[in-house]
């Protein structure tokens, strides 16, 4: 953020040296996604703000309105010999299966049908190259899992946030995001959410949350 970072814009070098150089693609997927990240392991909610305002610079300046992608450079910036999509995942995931996810964990945890929507446009695109390229579409098989399935939205509110989700990790469940707050939010898994006296948990599915429970061990039981 001090080095890197600049009005939602990103930096390959640093922004202190005379000629930066701007993000790539890459750069805001992955930076993206460990916001994303952070904020379910911190729940300091300037981490999914940050994301989402990377996000929104992407689809302003690299997304690809016709094709339904992301190009790897800033249409703003100096463009490469050959404009290109980074689509097909190696060594590292693709940029484009990358930001496909970081757009439907944000649209969950923001209720932002438009991310959702183009995060799916994507996966529909390839699908075909999933079957028939899976050592080259790996990352893309796990993103189009992920979406096959419902997401359970676990929002926690109370003191011991923390100590619930960690109890609630310890079970493997992949398909899963967390919201918390000690006292209140405007994110819309927490808004109007009310912390009963004690440790509240919500476990929703598709925007339709169980009751309400208390403890760790009552919100895994909803999970299975």
């Amino acid at each position: 953020l001090g080095h890197h970072m600049e009005d939602n814009k990103l930096y390959r070098t640093s922004k202190m040296q005379k000629k930066p150089v701007p993000g790539y693609l890459e750069d805001y997927a992955f930076v993206i996604n460990a916001f994303i990240k952070l904020y379910q392991a911190s729940f300091d909610e300037k981490w999914i703000t940050h994301a989402k305002k990377l996000s929104e610079y992407t689809l302003d300046n690299f997304f690809d309105e016709k094709e339904g992608f992301f190009f790897y450079s800033d249409k703003n910036s100096m463009q490469l010999i050959a404009t290109k999509k980074e689509i097909f995942d190696n060594v590292i995931p693709s940029s484009n299966s990358i930001m496909a996810e970081n757009l439907y964990l944000l649209g969950l945890i923001y209720d932002n049908d438009e991310f959702i929507k183009i995060a799916e446009g994507m996966i529909s695109q390839m699908k075909k190259l999933i079957t028939a390229e899976p050592e080259y579409t790996s990352y893309w098989a796990g993103v189009f899992l992920m979406m096959s399935r419902p997401m359970a939205e676990i929002a926690i509110i109370g003191p011991d946030l923390d100590q619930i989700r960690d109890k609630i990790n310890l079970k493997y469940h992949p398909n899963k995001i967390f919201c918390g707050t000690r006292t209140s939010s405007q994110l819309p898994l927490l808004k109007d959410r009310k912390n009963l006296k004690e440790n509240t948990i919500y476990v929703c599915f598709n925007k339709t949350c169980k009751l309400p429970v208390h403890s760790a061990n009552d919100a895994l039981e909803l999970l299975k």
